[in-house]
Parts: C-alpha cells; sequence; structure tokens
C-alpha cells in the first residue's frame, strides 16, 4: 500500500504522483504470434469504396524494414487490411499492434473489426481495449452513423521531415474468444471534406502480435478528511 499526504488543494487543482515500482522479472506476457510485415505474410486488402488502398512503406515504420499503411486523401473512402485467421488460446488472450495516424480530425480514421470462426465482421468496442483504445468519434457524414468511435486525428510526430514520431501500442482483450478463430480487419474510412497537413497522411500499422498477457492491475482511492 502506498500513501501520498497531499496537504491543502485549491478547487480544480491537480498534482500529477510518479512512481515506479520493482517486480518478478519472471511475470511477463508470452508472444504466442507475430507479424511484422517484412517477410512472406498472407493478409489480405479490402477496397469497398474509393482509390486509396493499403499498401507496404519502406520509410514508415516501427520496426524494419516496413509497415502496412493507407494515405488520407481528400475522397471518399472505405478500405482494410484483413488478417488471416488466428486461433486464440492463452490464460489471458490479447492482441497488441503498434501504429501511427495522421488524419482528419475526427472525420476520417481507423477502427478495428474481427470476425468469429468466419462470420461477419463486426466492430471492436472501445471498452474491450486494455490500453490506448479509440480517442475520439468520428463525424455522421463519414459512415451515415453517430458515435462511431475511432483512431482520429495526429498521433505526433513529424509527418512531413524526418518522419520521427511515436508509435502507440493498443491492446484488445480477446479472453471472450478464448478457443476460437479470429480475423482482425483494420478499416480506414474517410470523406471527401478535406485532408491533414503532411506528406505523409493517413493510419500506419506494424507489429501486430497475439498475446498471452500478464499485467498488473492497481486502484486509487483519494480521501478527504471533510468526505
Amino acid at each position: 500500500e502506498l500513501i501520498f499526504e497531499l496537504g491543502d488543494m485549491d478547487y480544480k487543482h491537480e498534482i500529477n504522483i510518479t512512481y515506479k515500482t520493482i517486480s518478478n522479472p519472471d511475470n511477463k506476457s508470452i508472444q504466442l504470434e507475430l507479424e511484422n510485415f517484412d517477410g512472406n505474410y498472407d493478409w489480405d486488402i479490402e477496397n469497398v469504396e474509393g482509390s486509396e488502398e493499403w499498401i507496404t512503406y519502406y520509410d514508415l515504420y516501427r520496426s524494419p524494414e516496413q509497415s502496412y499503411g493507407i494515405f488520407n486523401s481528400d475522397t471518399d473512402g472505405d478500405a482494410s487490411l484483413i488478417s488471416i485467421p488466428y486461433e486464440i488460446r492463452g490464460t489471458r488472450p490479447a492482441v497488441r499492434f503498434w501504429h501511427r495516424y495522421n488524419t482528419e480530425a475526427n472525420v476520417d480514421g481507423g477502427l478495428v473489426e474481427i470476425s468469429v470462426d468466419g462470420g461477419p465482421f463486426e466492430r471492436v468496442p472501445r471498452e474491450k481495449f486494455i490500453r490506448n483504445t479509440y480517442n475520439t468519434t468520428l463525424a455522421y457524414s463519414t459512415l451515415a452513423e453517430t458515435g462511431v468511435f475511432a483512431f482520429s486525428g495526429n498521433s505526433g510526430g513529424d509527418w512531413a521531415g524526418t518522419l520521427e514520431g511515436p508509435w502507440i501500442d493498443s491492446y484488445i482483450d480477446l479472453s471472450d474468444y478464448n478457443g476460437q478463430t479470429l480475423t482482425f480487419k483494420f478499416r480506414f474510412v474517410c470523406n471527401e471534406t478535406g485532408k491533414p497537413n503532411g506528406i505523409y497522411t493517413g493510419w500506419y500499422i506494424d507489429d501486430f502480435e497475439l498475446l498471452d498477457l500478464f499485467n498488473y492491475s492497481a486502484q486509487a482511492c483519494i480521501i478527504a478528511e471533510n468526505g
């Protein structure tokens, strides 16, 4: 148990607390599958609308030598990167993928869908993400729906010169699908209202992993003398 004495605080005042803990090095996640798009792979692409498609990029990646990405144009588009089927197993199965995005904020964006045992694709809901879930919702004009969560806007970094910038690792809990076969779809949608700045725009995926996840959970409780 850790206790931090904060003293008196003004209304709406914030304090950031950073601390480190030591854990058993034997407690770690186990990598079950890895696709880094650098060798032979059997993933597929699907183009429902528009001229832009998912392609490999050799100058924008997390791990050498390439990633998969799609350009964010100012035209209507709906295109997907589709994985091979994977058997889900483990004590706490999860998927982790690394990505960057530079899209027209709240209009164009990427979402993840899954197919169970060859069935129809369904969107992964926001609450299934363990870490780094969808950051916003898309405008009605993109999919003719309201409240569609997606990765949209700018994930940070340089998109015009060095192309350096952070890659985000998003985790999805797959415990409900243990023993089943899943196919993953990374779907990018956009419309003709505009596009973001930068030489590189769109959504980029690298280092897709299936894990038997080990993680620690913690709770924080704030107590005031006056309740």
